[in-house]
């Protein structure tokens, strides 16, 4: 269960797998100052060639490699305006549809509260239900989520400070949102980074969300061309339309897990994690315990408010 006690911890830099080795395709794993073959850890990998690899040494290639997709200096305006009405559009459209959902959801619970209050047991078909109603109301949040994403990938390409600056100004006016590390930032976007045995990036692949908006970019920006050699970049998908709500909708088709490789959508296991993380443990409470909780994720408290969050911890 989710306690007042939890916090939301850092997340990693690379996600786990996110690192590997291109030659052997096995993946690394962070030891102290150095990242070095998770097998080799455990004692099951017998590639001589594969070095331990400076831990700050790759964050400075990572970040000198984010400096590569700049993009063109004077047009950042013109995108953060259309990334901006793309979220206004994205928010307006999903206030009806989280509203009846969390009306739905507060329903569900009423029920299992009234039976708590009446000496009853929950019964075991209300708590899935509301399960299956709380998991689709955060995957809601989250589908309204992934547009900050869209604009931190924005501010991530951005090379010049006075563009930067007052992209920011705008931001933390409106949203109450800091300037963050660019390099962490640039390092969410990627599913896969293949690398030499002494370290050097060889190629990247992009997460599936990330990929479309970096091709929304390309055809925005048709003189955007990032300085990069051909294939370095290994996504290959190609989208039917770049219109956001088209794309958005495709991804809800597989229930979002093609957008991040580490949300709670992305596999049955990642999904069975976190409902495990918010819900085990209730049928040891009592039953005024029960109440409060139940009350608690109706609400946007800390439980609420980390449910949501979690979807974006790579742990």
């Amino acid at each position: 269960m989710i306690k007042s006690t939890d916090t939301i911890k850092t997340p990693p830099l690379f996600s786990k797998g996110c690192l590997t080795f291109k030659d052997s395709n096995h993946t690394l794993t962070e030891n102290g100052k150095f990242y070095r073959c998770s097998l080799k850890t455990n004692g099951f990998c017998i590639t001589k060639s594969e070095k331990l690899i400076n831990a700050k040494n790759l964050e400075d290639r990572l970040a000198r490699l984010m400096e590569k997709f700049f993009l063109p200096q004077g047009i950042s305006t013109t995108v953060f305006e259309k990334a901006m009405a793309i979220y206004f559009a994205n928010l307006f459209k999903s206030g009806n549809r989280d509203l009846h959902a969390q009306n739905d959801l507060e329903a569900t619970g009423n029920i299992m509260i009234k039976d708590l209050r009446d000496g009853k047991e929950i019964q075991k078909s209300d708590l899935l239900n509301f399960k299956r109603k709380y998991f689709q109301l955060i995957k809601n949040f989250y589908s309204d989520f992934l547009i900050g994403f869209f604009i931190q990938f924005l501010f991530i390409l951005i090379k010049n400070k006075s563009e930067l600056d007052e992209m920011n100004s705008q931001l933390d006016k409106v949203f109450k949102v800091k300037p963050q590390k660019l390099h962490r930032s640039f390092a969410l976007q990627l599913k896969k980074i293949y690398i030499s045995d002494t370290g050097e990036i060889e190629n990247i692949e992009f997460e599936g969300y990330a990929w479309f908006v970096f091709q929304y970019f390309k055809k925005l920006i048709p003189e955007y061309q990032p300085k990069i050699k051909e294939g370095f970049i290994l996504n290959t998908k190609k989208f039917p339309s770049l219109d956001y709500d088209t794309v958005m909708e495709e991804f809800m088709r597989n229930d979002l897990a093609d957008t991040y490789s580490y949300n709670p959508f992305a596999t049955k296991y990642a999904k069975e994690k976190w409902l495990k993380k918010v819900f085990d443990g209730l049928d040891k409470l009592s039953a005024q315990e029960k109440i409060d909780y139940l009350i608690k994720l109706n609400s946007p408290s800390k439980e609420y408010i980390y449910a949501v969050f979690s979807t974006v911890l790579r742990n």
